[in-house]
């Protein structure tokens, strides 16, 4: 309980510095929900962990309902699993495709796989060029995954691009090198310029 007096303290002091913004805080349930968004933010701005962050909305709308009775409906902070890994901004995700497209065709087709099918890495690692029929319209991976586990993905237009420049680069690598043909096979990843 004094957790929850300390948050409903902190609501009253943050409420009273921004007087002019919040005036409406407890006068109706729009000006209450207002100002409770809007100090929900305070914290997670501040880097606050989404623990406290939820636990300062529980304590208002706890003042609210024993105070002026308004039933507040601010949404708690999305709290991630533990193990989930975060995934990547969009930021993030425009920059290691950048990264690979400097790599070359091979490293942008598997990023692109990876990112755009949400492909396993184990999974990438196991196809096969008969795993990744594309066509000019459409195109699909057919991943292996755990437990032999067999999934077919849409691959979406960038996905498909990488891997149709990848796969002529891979033919063109193999067609000039006939034992790297012969020991690489099917496998997608097998060729490359280095060896």
């Amino acid at each position: 309980m004094t957790a929850y007096r300390r948050q409903a303290m902190a609501y009253h002091d943050w409420l009273l510095a921004r007087a002019a913004e919040h005036a409406d805080a407890f006068v109706d349930l729009v000006g209450a929900e207002a100002a409770v968004t809007a100090w929900r933010r305070h914290p997670l701005g501040a880097g606050a962990s989404p623990a406290t962050v939820n636990q300062a909305p529980a304590a208002v709308t706890l003042l609210y309902e024993h105070g002026p009775a308004l039933r507040s409906a601010v949404k708690r902070a999305r709290v991630p699993k533990p193990g989930v890994p975060d995934a990547l901004s969009r930021a993030q995700e425009n920059a290691v495709r950048r990264a690979a497209d400097h790599r070359g065709p091979r490293d942008a087709a598997l990023i692109a796989l990876l990112l755009g099918a949400g492909a396993r890495a184990e999974e990438a690692q196991r196809l096969r060029v008969s795993d990744v029929p594309i066509t000019a319209r459409s195109g699909t991976a057919r991943l292996h995954g755990k437990g032999d586990e067999v999934r077919a993905v849409p691959l979406p237009v960038p996905a498909r691009e990488r891997l149709t420049a990848w796969l002529s680069v891979r033919a063109e690598l193999l067609a000039a090198r006939p034992a790297l043909a012969e020991a690489v096979g099917e496998g997608l990843w097998a060729a490359s310029a280095d060896g």
